[in-house]
């Protein structure tokens, strides 16, 4: 579990959105308050709070206050990720697109280029820690727009700052709800440079998402099948 000291927390809120800064800085006091006071935590763990914890926190605000007010999802006028999502699984939780997908700027994202995802592409859907799972579960609304991002993440085509962007355009298609929005796009701000690191060490070792032979059953592990290396179109 990866770990950060408050003076660390409070420099990478510094780079979110506007209006969650605060939000994120207090949760990290009051987590680092409670962490104080348990008699059997270390002097290091005083200091230190997991993403996880304080993201979970961020979740319940966040959910908390959309309850006490009325928000319209945001309106474009036209879905800009409109194909159907079709897409098999392997026995661990991993699957694959039947079919491609893409994601298309609406008229007022001028700077941003399409994204075509193509059949075969591998994915995780959205990688959601299990203790976010009673109000983000993986396969959420979100679905459509976690598989974009992760195609991004694994291109990395174009800046990973431009990648969480379209996540969030992509879930305003959608009309997720804004609370989702915000916390997910937060998360990734914060949270997203591991995955992004860790997918191009991945690429540097030779792995490939891209299949052009499905597993026979559901029955097989992408572990097991990804050491194929004929099943791969990429």
């Amino acid at each position: 579990m990866m770990k950060l000291t408050r003076r660390s927390f409070l420099i990478s809120c510094s780079s979110v959105v506007p209006a969650v800064p605060l939000l994120l800085a207090g949760n990290s006091h009051a987590l680092a308050r409670k962490a104080n006071k348990s008699k059997t935590t270390t002097k290091d763990e005083w200091t230190a709070i997991s993403k996880e914890e304080w993201m979970a926190e961020v979740l319940k605000k966040r959910r908390t206050a959309h309850s006490k007010s009325k928000q319209t999802p945001i309106d474009r006028g036209m879905a800009a990720s409109k194909d159907p999502l079709f897409f098999g699984g392997f026995r661990d939780p991993w699957y694959y697109l039947t079919r491609p997908i893409s994601w298309s700027p609406n008229p007022d994202q001028v700077n941003f280029q399409k994204v075509e995802v193509p059949l075969g592409f591998v994915t995780d859907l959205a990688s959601i820690p299990q203790i976010f799972y009673s109000l983000l579960p993986r396969d959420g609304e979100y679905a459509y727009a976690a598989i974009i991002h992760d195609y991004l993440y694994w291109t990395q085509d174009r800046p990973r700052t431009v990648s969480d962007e379209i996540l969030k355009f992509s879930m305003e298609d959608f009309k997720v709800s804004s609370w989702k929005i915000q916390a997910i796009y937060t998360a990734v701000r914060i949270l997203g440079e591991d995955a992004w690191n860790e997918n191009a060490r991945l690429k540097t070792g030779g792995e490939r998402r891209i299949l052009k032979s499905f597993p026979p059953t559901a029955q097989v592990n992408w572990t097991d099948w990804k050491q194929q290396s004929d099943v791969f179109s990429d």
